[in-house]
């Protein structure tokens, strides 16, 4: 499926989010619309404002269950978003813990969570060998899980313990086929 980075942290409500969303889904209706959230949004109040938004994206530090289950219940599919948090909400910066990169998709898994948006992975200011803090919001390697090398990029310790993370999402998503189909044997 293809989807359109539609909108970027709106205030909710924003009359050109929908504007725009409603005419990206009258020229071509199999391609989604992706909003992507700051905060949180009261989902009954602007229900009409989200219609023609397919995927909606919630920032890891104002998740909220409920919130993500009324979007459910609306048909959204719904994306973890990750920039920019502090302790103790997980990251993808250099100076956290690698069980914070891992639980990402495991987050995900447990709230039906289908997709992890992260702004970048190249974002580089400085050398990165030389300077990690790239970004003035003082967290080392945010925006960066690659680093340049002579021949193409290389990938940062924290890619490598994201990737595990989403494999550990797939090996639920597994087991949960698998206990599916052994409650369906008589």
């Amino acid at each position: 499926a293809h989807y359109i980075y539609t909108y970027d942290e709106p205030e909710p409500g924003l009359p050109k989010v929908a504007a725009a969303a409603g005419m990206i889904r009258r020229a071509d209706p199999q391609l989604k619309n992706l909003l992507v959230l700051h905060g949180a949004a009261d989902v009954e109040r602007f229900a009409a404002w989200f219609e023609p938004i397919d995927i909606v994206c919630l920032r890891n530090v104002t998740f909220d269950p409920a919130q993500a289950t009324r979007l459910k219940q609306l048909g959204k599919e719904l994306w973890l978003y990750v920039s920019g948090p502090v302790p103790p909400y997980p990251a993808l910066v250099i100076d956290y813990p690698a069980m914070a990169y891992r639980v990402l998709p495991w987050m995900c898994w447990k709230y039906g969570i289908t997709g992890l948006l992260y702004w970048s992975v190249n974002y580089w200011t400085t050398n990165p060998y030389e300077d990690p803090m790239n970004t003035a919001w003082e967290q080392n390697g945010n925006g960066s899980l690659y680093y340049p090398g002579p021949d193409g990029p290389v990938p940062s310790i924290r890619l490598e313990i994201l990737r595990d993370g989403i494999e550990d999402y797939e090996y639920l998503h597994r087991l949960s086929q698998l206990v599916h189909e052994v409650k369906a044997r008589p």
